[in-house]
């Protein structure tokens, strides 16, 4: 039986608990260790990862201490979203801003793209932008999963 129905109004209210303790009651959470390849490689390993799932839906948060314009520049450039949501604006260090996107399919052009971003801002490179990444992936049958993708070194995926 299916019970999460996650999108950008109820993503933090049923991940935020779970992200802050890094776990929960009957999910598996395994943490992936990138730190010591290359960057293409993480990005390829995360890619392909995720690429040999198929799912209904998929909702990235992306939480980001830059010019929300630098962001959706890249969002609106070449791609096609379901629907894209700026839920919070950033406000010079003291907040982080906040983006939905919505869809149901993974472009992985732009997956790739926002993770060299994410990753080149880690190693203070450019193009960069400073940004967190969290993705739902919401599966036909009740096999959901949630990345949350901290920086270069890693990041923690959450089986429900």
């Amino acid at each position: 039986m299916k019970t999460l129905n996650i999108s950008h109004n109820n993503f933090d209210s049923k991940f935020n608990k779970l992200l802050k303790q890094k776990g929960g009651r009957n999910i598996v959470r395994s943490n992936f260790d990138l730190e010591n390849i290359s960057m293409n490689k993480k990005i390829d390993f995360i890619v392909h990862k995720i690429s040999e799932f198929e799912f209904r839906k998929i909702v990235f948060k992306i939480i980001f201490w830059d010019d929300e314009n630098r962001i959706l520049d890249v969002i609106n450039k070449k791609y096609d979203f379901d629907s894209i949501i700026s839920s919070k604006q950033y406000k010079n260090g003291a907040t982080p801003g906040v983006i939905f996107i919505e869809d149901s399919k993974l472009n992985v052009s732009f997956f790739r793209q926002i993770l060299l971003l994410h990753f080149n801002f880690e190693l203070a490179k450019d193009p960069c932008i400073n940004m967190k990444l969290q993705i739902f992936f919401d599966f036909e049958n009740d096999k959901d999963i949630l990345l949350d993708i901290y920086d270069d070194r890693g990041f923690n995926v959450y089986y429900f």
